[in-house]
């Protein structure tokens, strides 16, 4: 298995370097993996709910053993949380991260190219709005990563 950090933290690089998504949020800096650590970053919801408008954030969520006839191994389930900048639209963002071309692309779109090595491109599985406890929205792109190999 890769390194789920590695993983993370590579696939929230890659988002910071989409030219429309770094121009809507300000700066890649804005654009951070959630790592679970114990006692400071114990709550994703929490995490969620205390994003700064303008940030977007990349969690992982699940892994399945892939069975497929592709023979690769695992398969990670990311959450991207996504709040605009303030007085911005959402949309613009979202599209970006499902149709930008990250800087380090050579002119390939996110999901169609490996965000780490040993990886396949992220696949969309979904786009959701989500609603944190103050009833203030924001949208949830969900991927997944498979590995080529064990």
């Amino acid at each position: 298995m890769v390194s789920l950090t590695q993983l993370g933290s590579a696939l929230a690089a890659k988002i910071g370097e989409i030219p429309l998504v770094a121009a809507e949020i300000g700066s890649p800096a804005n654009v951070s993996f959630y790592a679970d650590a114990f006692p400071t970053a114990v709550s994703l919801a929490r995490a969620v709910y205390e994003m700064s408008p303008g940030r977007i954030l990349v969690a992982w969520v699940s892994p399945t053993v892939n069975t497929a006839e592709a023979m690769n191994a695992w398969a990670h389930t990311f959450s991207i949380y996504v709040k605009a900048a303030k007085d911005r639209p959402v949309l613009p963002l979202v599209n970006g991260i499902v149709d930008g071309t990250p800087d380090s692309n050579a002119g390939l779109k996110l999901r169609n190219s490996p965000v780490l090595a040993g990886t396949l491109p992220p696949e969309v599985l979904s786009i959701e709005r989500g609603t944190d406890g103050d009833a203030i929205d924001h949208f949830e792109v969900k991927v997944q990563i498979e590995e080529t190999g064990d």
